[in-house]
Order: C-alpha cells, then sequence, then structure tokens
C-alpha cells in the first residue's frame, strides 16, 4: 500500500473529486429511490 504523502496532489485531488461524484450519484439515486 501507498503512503498517501508519496502521492502527488494532483491525483488525490482526482480522487477526492472522483468520490465526491459518486456520492452525488448515490444521493440522487437514494433521493429518486424513495419517490
Amino acid at each position: 500500500a501507498l503512503d498517501k504523502d508519496s502521492l502527488p496532489k494532483e491525483i488525490v485531488l482526482e480522487r477526492q473529486a472522483e468520490i465526491q461524484e459518486m456520492e452525488k450519484i448515490f444521493s440522487i439515486s437514494n433521493r429518486l429511490s424513495k419517490l
């Protein structure tokens, strides 16, 4: 396993953006499933 410090910050920011997008999609689908 890589230490987070060894990863370039661009990659870390990219991963965070991907996670945020996935969380958005999950929250939207959860809202739709509750309708």
